[in-house]
């Protein structure tokens, strides 16, 4: 029966895990698009305009779409950091 609990407990923990980051991830992109103040976290405007390229933006639409795309990766690899780090602090008590 300590298998079954353990591996219970590992799923919920990566079932939290994944909950956290998507959540993180949408909050932020929501935030960041509506909140001038943290434009400071952006892409260059090379980039920009290589997405934009990429994904054919001439449409007001799609360059909107790309904003919160990018919004949404920025949240993921934010709330990632911030998850490693709490495991991390977690595992060293």
């Amino acid at each position: 029966m300590g298998k079954t609990g353990g591996s219970v407990n590992k799923k919920i923990k990566y079932l939290c895990c994944v909950i956290w980051l998507t959540f993180f991830s949408i909050a932020f992109a929501i935030l960041w698009i509506r909140t001038p103040a943290l434009w400071f976290i952006n892409l260059p405007k090379s980039a920009w305009e290589m997405l934009a390229n990429y994904t054919d933006g001439a449409c007001c639409e799609r360059i909107a779409d790309l904003e919160i795309a990018v919004g949404l990766a920025f949240g993921f690899l934010i709330g990632l950091l911030l998850m490693y780090m709490f495991l991390h602090l977690a595992g060293r008590r």
